[in-house]
């Protein structure tokens, strides 16, 4: 549309003429019919002159009309306004997202979308609430049990209720002191040895009873354990244990004392000490439990110290 306009002032250069008014163009065309009009004779090289003259004139006109109207075009087409609305729909096409349809949709979609998460969230703290309800009716539940099961009195063979200290008590305290004893009982009954003397008493004439005493870690002492993913845990007997354990029998008193579990440790001490080497056998129910770590006391072991090694 912006070449429109080259070729009429491409002309008019070539022509070399001065750019007229239109009131000096309809002079002229007046002056060039009053002169045809008053003449009937044959046409003489002035008029020929005047005519030909006109005509230039008509043809300037005709150009001059058709470069007001291209640059009238133009500058139409450089209008603000109009230059939005031409651009509107090209910045459509390349930005979607900045038409107002698609700002319209997107605002639609957002505030689905927040409606969608506001639902959700209430649905979340409804199941959130009713979870809170059945574990607070379910501890609830489990304390009630506990209560009744370690605050019910003993009974005896013959299903007789056995009298204690809280026998003349009310029903609710004698039920409440009762559990409290029995948990005191069993916290002990982890953290304490399962016995005051680990060890019985020593042996009196004629029994032979060895001066020492010699007290064995099994793990990493007497055997290594090692676990693969091919065999699982297995245990490794250190060279030489069999001649080591038959040689002190002969003036020490063998004890075997471990942090680990009996059921671990009987099937190993079996098959490691056929002869019967080893006396004795303590285990977890031994040792002492604290901070978290199973504790191995000596003093509870019902032998001379000095002649403990």
């Amino acid at each position: 549309m912006s070449m429109a306009p080259a070729k009429p002032v491409i002309q008019l250069m070539r022509l070399n003429a001065p750019r007229a008014s239109l009131n000096t163009l309809a002079s002229s065309f007046r002056r060039t019919f009053a002169l045809n009009n008053q003449s009937s004779s044959p046409p003489s090289s002035l008029s020929l002159l005047q005519s030909s003259a006109g005509a230039i004139h008509i043809c300037k006109a005709q150009q001059s009309i058709s470069w007001l109207n291209s640059s009238r075009a133009y500058s139409k087409a450089k209008d603000p306004a109009a230059a939005t609305d031409t651009a509107a729909p090209l910045l459509s096409k390349l930005f979607p997202q900045t038409a107002p349809d698609a700002d319209s949709g997107a605002e639609q979609e957002r505030k689905k979308r927040e409606e969608d998460e506001a639902k959700e969230n209430e649905r979340a703290w409804k199941r959130m609430k009713l979870g809170f309800a059945i574990f607070g009716g379910g501890g609830f539940a489990a304390a009630l049990w506990g209560i009744y099961e370690f605050g019910k009195p003993e009974v005896d063979a013959e299903g007789q209720t056995i009298e204690d200290e809280f026998t003349n008590k009310p029903l609710v305290q004698q039920y409440l002191q009762r559990m409290w004893k029995s948990l005191h009982y069993y916290q002990k009954m982890i953290q304490e040895p399962s016995r005051e003397k680990l060890l019985p008493d020593p042996l009196k004439h004629p029994y032979v009873q060895p001066r020492y005493t010699l007290v064995l870690e099994m793990k990493d002492v007497l055997v290594h354990p090692d676990w693969t993913y091919q065999t699982g845990w297995r245990f490794k007997k250190r060279p030489g244990v069999d001649h080591f354990l038959q040689e002190c029998a002969k003036d020490f008193e063998i004890v075997v004392f471990t942090a680990e579990q009996g059921m671990t440790v009987f099937p190993i001490l079996d098959a490691l000490d056929p002869n019967g080497f080893i006396m004795y056998r303590l285990v977890r129910d031994a040792t002492h439990f604290v901070d978290g770590h199973h504790v191995k006391n000596l003093d509870n072991l019902n032998r001379d110290l000095r002649r403990v090694s």
